[in-house]
């Protein structure tokens, strides 16, 4: 069965200042939309879009900008990581993390503020109930420690099957592997994820079908 696409998106302010942010990122370091297009893996329309604020954005591309910026992909939520605390500690209170909304999930990403982060630490609700609403696998280098929250979910991972965590299970994995999670219990499902990148940002999340592309969202 052929997956759909998954288109995830931003607030509208929130889409205005990554606009914004990709607009002085790029104008800083001098480099046209072609220059920008190349080094983050992006078609240049879709760069023009991005800081015109036109388009909602999948993590995959969010990671996409990040590795060709050379930026974390929290820095894209928190840009000005200033404070003299920054490089040695990061508090998130409960309910403060920087929110980003998608089809699969509602996350919130945490301590963004932290330089030099080598993890991206991350509460998801899990939206979907099964894989063919999820769409299209996510597959990211690095390795990601699931934790569940709440309630109960289903991790696919391409070639080992699937997996039924309930809360207080962990999971951890290869994320550069394909995988999907779904949620399956009575409930709306939360997990904890921490992304591992050896680098320091997250590089080159990816989809697996780039196909199908819609004209008012990247996928």
């Amino acid at each position: 069965m052929a997956r759909k696409n998954v288109v995830e998106k931003l607030p509208a302010e929130k889409r205005a200042e990554l606009g914004d942010l990709i607009r002085r990122l790029r104008e800083t370091r001098r480099w046209t939309l072609a220059d920008a297009s190349k080094r983050c893996g992006l078609s240049l329309s879709t760069i023009s879009r991005i800081e015109n604020n036109q388009l909602s954005l999948s993590f995959g591309n969010l990671v996409k900008l990040a590795n060709g910026f050379n930026v974390d992909i929290a820095d894209l939520f928190h840009p000005d990581v200033g404070s003299p605390s920054a490089s040695n500690w990061s508090l998130t209170r409960r309910g403060e993390g920087n929110s980003h909304s998608s089809a699969a999930y509602e996350y919130s990403y945490l301590c963004t503020d932290y330089n030099m982060r080598r993890m991206v630490p991350v509460i998801s609700t899990v939206k979907c109930r099964t894989f063919e609403e999820f769409g299209e696998l996510l597959a990211h280098p690095g390795q990601e420690y699931l934790y569940v929250l709440e309630d109960a979910v289903d991790l696919l991972l391409e070639g080992s099957g699937v997996f039924r965590l309930w809360a207080g299970d962990s999971f951890y994995f290869n994320s550069s592997i394909p995988h999907a999670l779904i949620s399956v219990g009575a409930g709306q499902a939360r997990v904890l994820s921490v992304i591992w990148s050896s680098s320091g940002v997250t590089e080159g999340a990816q989809s697996i079908d780039r196909a199908n592309e819609p004209p008012t969202s990247v996928d």
